[in-house]
């Protein structure tokens, strides 16, 4: 809570709005260029950059309300502006992001998020044959497949490999437990930095091929049920996700439907 004495007297409700708003501003205020929307007649708190584009922003503690608002913004999101909803709570600091300019889905009308899918590539392991950008509703697992882009690229599963072929290594040394935690704590790192490096390559590539912001990077894993009959399915794992997208592990998509471990 902040101890500001004008600010202490305002009623509950506004110094809890003007708390959000200002742990959003102080978050962010770099990232989107955040500013003040002042008094612009569009109902929104701050304007800034987002995916490169101007968007007007609505902070909020309460999604449900501010969902309930959305006819008031359907004017500006037809000129062409983009929209956000940013949920934030006080107490952990948290912003939820909701795209009101997104495409909505079909069944449950709730925001459709793009996805790269990384294809497995028949003859070179641990690469692409194609990549595919696939709208994903996270609430029903609709999808709607908009398009592919022949493209070679190591895929996560094979940075995978490596990661833990170096944690084996380890392993396999005389080492005391405080030299392996520290050792492990590094490929660790190591290994993020590669993930949102090369997630945020990919992204960017296929942001400005496709003209569509991407929310997520991921590629078909295979889960087994049965390791005696090897029976399972397949999902997407998401590897990478951009900061104001949901966070989420797994989509249940695969291109093709059935497909087989992709090792």
């Amino acid at each position: 809570m902040l101890d500001l004495p004008l600010y202490n007297m305002l009623p509950r409700t506004s110094s809890i709005g003007i708390e959000a708003e200002l742990i959003f501003y102080d978050e962010y205020k770099d990232l989107y260029k955040l500013v003040p929307s002042l008094d612009c007649g569009d109902k929104t708190d701050l304007s800034g950059l987002i995916n490169d584009k101007p968007a007007r922003i609505d902070v909020t503690t309460n999604f449900d309300f501010k969902k309930e608002k959305k006819p008031d913004y359907e004017q500006y999101i037809i000129q062409g502006w983009t929209f956000w909803i940013v949920e934030v709570n006080p107490k952990t600091k948290e912003c939820r992001f909701l795209p009101l300019h997104f495409p909505r889905c079909n069944f449950c009308e709730e925001p459709l998020y793009n996805l790269v899918y990384l294809e497995p590539h028949n003859s070179i392991p641990y690469s692409t044959e194609y990549v595919s950008v696939v709208q994903v509703c996270l609430q029903c697992e609709d999808y709607n497949e908009l398009s592919d882009y022949n493209w070679v690229t190591p895929m996560f599963a094979g940075f995978g490999f490596l990661y833990e072929y170096e944690l084996d290594l380890i392993n396999s040394r005389t080492l005391s437990k405080e030299e392996e935690n520290l050792i492990s704590k590094s490929i660790s790192k190591e290994w993020e930095k590669v993930i949102t490096e090369t997630g945020n390559s990919i992204s960017s590539l296929i942001r400005k091929e496709h003209n569509a912001p991407i929310a997520y990077v991921g590629q078909p894993e295979f889960v087994p049920l049965d390791y005696k009959t090897l029976e399972g399915y397949t999902h997407t794992n998401v590897y990478w996700k951009n900061h104001w997208a949901p966070d989420i592990d797994e989509i249940q998509y695969c291109s093709g439907g059935d497909v087989t471990d992709p090792r």
